[in-house]
């Protein structure tokens, strides 16, 4: 668990670090993925593909143990590190089960 500043006013938001895989799928292709971390507002990955668009909803699908939970993100910020590109994204949807087992997970 780590703090991360959130607005302009920097209000503290808490993250759990994750390490489990997921997929995210446009129009026209579905790519795997690596979740890293999660927070209340919302989800980064790493992927060393530079195909992932700006400000794009993305259907996604975390897999959890025995459970997948999906939502649609919203990518926003993109940092290039030195062998994978770390994505950041808002949720956009998810449906109220999945949510549960999301926090499931990361707490557990």
């Amino acid at each position: 668990m780590y703090d991360d500043g959130f607005g302009q006013d920097q209000e503290p938001i808490q993250s759990f670090r994750l390490n489990t895989c997921g997929t995210i799928s446009d129009d026209f292709k579905t790519r795997v993925v690596r979740i890293t971390d999660v927070s209340r507002v919302g989800i980064g990955f790493e992927i060393d593909d530079f195909a992932i668009k700006m400000n794009e909803v993305y259907e996604t699908t975390i897999f959890c143990d025995d459970e997948s939970v999906r939502l649609q993100l919203i990518v926003r910020y993109a940092h290039i590190m030195e062998k994978t590109i770390r994505y950041g994204c808002d949720i956009h949807r998810i449906a109220k089960n999945d949510l549960n087992k999301l926090y499931y997970d990361a707490a557990v």
